[in-house]
């Protein structure tokens, strides 16, 4: 009924904004702008969306507060309640800091969800952590051994600049998850992009990721991937797309999956998809 955020809030040209409700985190509100997927391509998130740069994983019970910006400057950040006596029993925090001015735009972000999953009572539904879309299309949130998680604290930056002849944007974001067999998986994202309007109609952009994993137990997954993609607005709301994404996996027991996509059976996953979209 609401969509994917349902919040209320106060705002002042002074004070600036305060907003309550299902809403997403900094890594969301932040630094959308510093994922190609987000940029140009549409799709083709960082694997399994694991620094929740493209919008997967929302806050319950938040309070977040935006500041007014100071020379280009902005500030925000929320607090998750657990809804339930024991505070870090599910809740989770998140800030950030942005900088715009000009040609430029820089950010760091940081977020720690609480999920406890084997925690007593179970508080995995009503909590601060948004069970409808925990963990879609993500290969990390279970552990080689099939345990949940427990924690996920990631911390991240991005980079853009309009050179005028074309646009460059760079990121990096570090990514921990904590599971309840007390082992845990270390992710590191690093991004740069390129993409141009060439009409005021068509933009064409590339993309390079990559992914390295480090597990406790040793295995070390790595993830290489490249997006290619093209978009011409019909109209303000309605355009048509083509993306083309290839992805390489490697490591004892690494497999592809390409963001929405069902997990390869090998190490290698291609994905082209072409469509007409519109916005309400």
């Amino acid at each position: 009924m609401f969509g994917r955020q349902a919040f209320v809030g106060l705002s002042n040209q002074r004070y600036d904004t305060v907003t309550m409700g299902h809403q997403y985190e900094e890594m969301t509100n932040s630094l959308w702008w510093a994922e190609s997927a987000n940029l140009f391509a549409g799709f083709g998130a960082h694997i399994g969306d694991n620094d929740n740069m493209f919008f997967t994983n929302r806050f319950n019970n938040s309070v977040r507060y935006v500041s007014p910006t100071f020379s280009g400057l902005t500030f925000a950040g929320s607090y998750a309640f657990s809804n339930s006596t024991q505070f870090s029993n599910n809740n989770g925090f998140t800030g950030s800091a942005v900088y715009a001015k000009g040609a430029l735009k820089a950010g760091v972000a940081f977020t720690q969800f609480n999920r406890c999953s084997n925690a007593t009572p179970s508080n995995l539904t009503n909590g601060a952590v948004d069970s409808a879309g925990w963990g879609f299309g993500s290969p990390f949130v279970v552990s080689p051994t099939g345990a949940d998680t427990d924690q996920q604290r990631i911390i991240g930056t991005g980079e853009t600049y309009d050179f005028g002849f074309v646009n460059v944007l760079v990121s990096y974001s570090n990514v921990l998850f904590n599971y309840s067999d007390s082992t845990g998986l270390r992710l590191q994202n690093g991004e740069i992009g390129v993409w141009k309007r060439f009409t005021p109609t068509l933009q064409i952009g590339v993309s390079y990721v990559y992914t390295a994993g480090d597990y406790s137990g040793g295995r070390s997954p790595h993830y290489n991937r490249v997006t290619l993609a093209t978009d011409y607005l019909l109209s303000k709301r309605t355009d048509l797309f083509l993306t083309g994404i290839c992805q390489r996996a490697s490591g004892p027991g690494a497999f592809a999956q390409i963001y929405t996509t069902n997990a390869s059976s090998g190490q290698s996953q291609a994905l082209v998809q072409a469509g007409i979209r519109h916005r309400f």
